[in-house]
């Protein structure tokens, strides 16, 4: 009888120390490699998550794009393939998504952050249009401004535009922001992908790129020239996750892992501004060189941007909405 009743006392021991439900297994991935912001991001989420869900989740973290491409990847987190990434805007998949490329919306850190950044100006905006797509956005993540990159040995210094713009071939993401923003300033516009930039510039298919934030400028500095700060967008990225999937878990796991969430945005918009300076110390030591235009050649740039992108866009999204991103961009717009 002892013996039954301490088998018994062992048994309910046990089950009162296993977790009520089974951990849940999931993808985080994201195109980039390890010196990019998102892999420390990621790591950030994932120790967070450890700490705040302990025991509820097992994370399967693929980095470096060997889950396809980000375009790939966006697509994957619509259907639940993938249900955690960051990836960029896929606006082949909904056009209203360029809003995310718009020029000029911010042109310092701190602009970019008020609008792009928690509780931001669009982030409501953001929100609706990936949850008509099956995505929760749990925040945005910080990467850098962009510029115009020229292939190595091509001295060309595309400043004065339109004219110095004639005859040059520059890739652009195949999205209809990037060719209507580099057309009208002058260039014949290369839609690529982003996994054949790359060769395109080392091979001369095109004369140099665009959409380019210092980091990716320090990835392919072998094959750069010169790094030309327009700094006409302000590149960011989704934490994206299916909405089929966060839905099926419990109310203590979705909280724990949006408080995981939370943190790792934090940090991120915390550490992409520090990363930047970096990148720049970088890129200038690699000896590529760092053009920064003058005020009177950027308010020629910008004044395409608003004449040409932002009407492009206001189409798209209607006026109401423009308004707001108006009011809420930099100054000078």
């Amino acid at each position: 009888m002892n013996k039954l009743l301490a088998c018994a006392v062992t048994a309910i021991g046990l089950q009162f120390s296993q977790p009520l439900h089974a951990e849940e297994s999931f993808i985080l991935s994201h195109a980039l490699p390890e010196a990019h912001i998102f892999h420390p991001t990621a790591k950030t989420f994932m120790k967070s998550l450890a700490k705040t869900c302990s025991g509820e989740f097992n994370v399967e973290y693929h980095l470096g794009g060997d889950l396809g491409d980000w375009t790939v990847q966006f697509e994957q987190a619509m259907v639940g393939v993938i249900p955690a990434t960051f990836v960029f805007a896929n606006s082949e998949v909904d056009p209203r998504l360029d809003v995310s490329f718009l020029g000029y919306v911010a042109d310092n850190w701190e602009t970019a952050r008020k609008v792009y950044g928690p509780g931001g100006d669009v982030e409501s905006l953001y929100k609706e249009i990936l949850s008509d797509l099956g995505i929760r956005m749990m925040g945005t993540i910080p990467v850098d401004f962009g510029g115009i990159a020229m292939r190595k040995g091509d001295t060309r210094i595309p400043v004065n535009l339109p004219s110095d713009a004639s005859g040059v071939k520059l890739r652009v993401p195949p999205m209809p922001i990037g060719r209507i923003r580099f057309e009208k300033l002058g260039f014949s516009v290369v839609p690529l992908p982003f996994s054949e930039v790359y060769t395109a510039l080392q091979l001369g298919t095109v004369d140099g790129r665009t959409f380019a934030p210092p980091a990716e400028i320090w990835q392919m500095r072998d094959v750069i020239e010169s790094y030309i700060l327009t700094n006409d967008y302000f590149e960011h990225a989704f934490f994206a996750v299916n909405n089929a999937w966060f839905d099926k878990l419990s109310k203590a796991q979705q909280a724990c892992f949006t408080t995981a969430a939370d943190t790792a945005i934090a940090f991120s918009w915390s550490d992409a501004q520090r990363q930047s300076k970096d990148w720049m110390e970088k890129i200038k030591d690699a000896g590529i060189k760092i053009v920064k235009p003058t005020e009177t050649q950027l308010k020629a740039i910008r004044a395409s941007a608003m004449e040409n992108e932002w009407k492009y866009l206001q189409d798209q999204l209607g006026n109401d909405v423009m308004a707001r991103l108006k009011k809420a961009s930099s100054p000078k717009n």
